[in-house]
């Protein structure tokens, strides 16, 4: 086998043409590389070198690689990269973090047992002084005698305790809680044990210096509002309501006992000339006869005045009028001929549209016109009922104020509607494109009179006549 063998101590071997590369035998110790010089591996990006007296590096392109049971750093480890552990890290003193660079959201405390278990006065917690940072463990019995004391603004008898967005806690001057009322500035929320004949299971809304007046809940589903202690109004659990009465099923019963008031009065203010007044509608059918009323006026007698559901008027004094007074009267001279008109009348029988069962005696208010009486005639806007019966009158839209029926749970509401919003609705007039003509007919009697007075002259003069002839 062949050797090279340099048998003395302190032996230098030299490399290259100017002898910059040298390897140092040290006795006893091993072998020493000159000054900065390298041992490359593969090319010159891998490599051993001390770029000083007091550093060695190692660097290779991608990765060096150590393989053993154990690696044993005796000396402190600075990590410039990413630290990639599939192992467990076991410390042998506390580690230290930078500030915030621990978010909570990676801690894992999965693994701590019985984490259901009530909070004892022995746990601990962590808490910061706020002042830098600087954390500490406190004991649950601690935090429980702090919170315990904390400090209570406004504090006096009987005030509800509120939390300010501070974490602050204060009693709320206007807001108080005796154990029966509780009292928000003026308002009071208690029970209806106060009122005569109120009761302590009865809930009751008041004002703080009138309490006998306020909104009473007596029972389930019921509603009532008093005044000087007296129930005055109550809506009932099927959206009644009575006013002056306890309600039934009417849906609006208003009642009095007090001599000389008006039990209603309905008034419009407007200034304009586009005014409405009272309507009474049947929106689901038309029943058109004498058995259903629009209106009914009745005493503890009879029935005195009623409309009925096809228009008919009946009263028990079989009078109708107007004022006459001549003191509210002015340019009074006796008519003129009526004769012609009367004799140019042509009087129809026919059956409205809207009712074929029954045959009307009248006057058509075109051919009224047409005979040049158009003094007789009228017009008016149409109703819905006009324009359901010809479509030449104008337009129905819906009547949206008015919702028939409403979108509930379980429903499926369109887009941009939803629980409450209106479902079905009843027609209303949109646009108007005619009149609809009407009659005087109180006009037309007196004509009629007139013409009758005038035919009286004239059967008169003949029998005059007659009986001068006859003489």
């Amino acid at each position: 086998m062949s050797e090279l063998r340099l048998n003395t101590d302190g032996h230098i071997i030299k490399f290259g043409a100017d002898n910059d590369v040298s390897l140092t035998h040290v006795a006893d110790t091993g072998l020493l590389l000159n000054s900065t010089m390298q041992l490359q591996f593969n090319d010159a990006s891998q490599n051993i070198n001390a770029p000083s007296a007091t550093v060695l590096d190692i660097n290779a392109t991608d990765e060096i690689e150590l393989n053993a049971t154990l690696v044993d750093i005796n000396a402190n480890v600075e990590i410039s990269g990413t630290a990639t552990t599939t192992g467990v890290h076991t410390f042998s003193a506390t580690p230290v973090f930078p500030d915030g660079s621990l978010a909570l959201a990676d801690l894992d405390i999965d693994g701590g047992t019985d984490i259901g278990a009530a909070i004892v006065d022995a746990d601990l917690f962590i808490v910061d002084d706020g002042a830098g940072g600087t954390n500490r463990k406190v004991t649950a019995s601690r935090i429980k005698t702090y919170v315990g004391g904390a400090a209570l603004a406004n504090d006096a008898n009987n005030r509800v305790v509120t939390a300010d967005g501070s974490g602050g806690i204060n009693g709320e001057a206007n807001l108080t809680f005796d154990g029966t009322a509780l009292t928000a500035n003026k308002v009071i929320l208690t029970n209806s044990s106060g009122l005569t004949g109120g009761a302590s299971s009865d809930g009751f809304i008041t004002n703080a210096d009138d309490t006998n007046t306020g909104i009473v809940f007596p029972d389930s589903d019921r509603i009532q509002f008093w005044t000087n202690d007296a129930e005055q109004v109550r809506i009932t659990s099927a959206g009644c309501v009575g006013i002056g009465t306890a309600g039934d099923a009417t849906k609006l019963k208003v009642q009095t006992t007090t001599a000389n008031e008006k039990i209603m009065q309905l008034r419009h203010g407007d200034g304009g000339t586009a005014q409405e007044g009272f309507q009474i509608q049947y929106y689901g059918e038309a029943p058109n006869g004498t058995g259903n009323s629009f209106i009914t006026c009745e005493d503890t007698a009879a029935t005195r005045f009623k409309v009925a559901s096809d228009g008919d008027v009946t009263n028990t004094g079989n009078s109708y009028g107007a004022t006459s007074d001549e003191r509210i009267k002015q340019n009074i001279t006796d008519a003129s001929s009526q004769w012609d008109d009367i004799k140019a009348l042509k009087i129809r029988s026919y059956k409205l549209k809207s009712d074929t069962t029954k045959t009307n005696i009248g006057v058509v208010a075109q051919e009224l016109e047409t005979s040049g009486m158009n003094g007789l005639v009228t017009e008016s806007d149409p109703s819905r009922g006009d324009i359901l019966i010809d479509s030449s009158f104008g337009t129905l839209v819906d009547d949206t104020d008015n919702p028939l029926t409403f979108y509930e749970d379980g429903d499926v509401i369109p887009e941009g509607k939803k629980i409450g919003d209106g479902k079905t609705f009843p027609k209303k007039v949109g646009e108007i494109k005619t009149q609809v003509k009407g009659v005087k007919y109180s006009v037309l009697y007196m004509k009629a009179i007139k013409a009758l007075q005038e035919a009286i002259t004239k059967i008169e003069s003949l029998e005059a006549r007659v009986t001068t002839l006859e003489g």
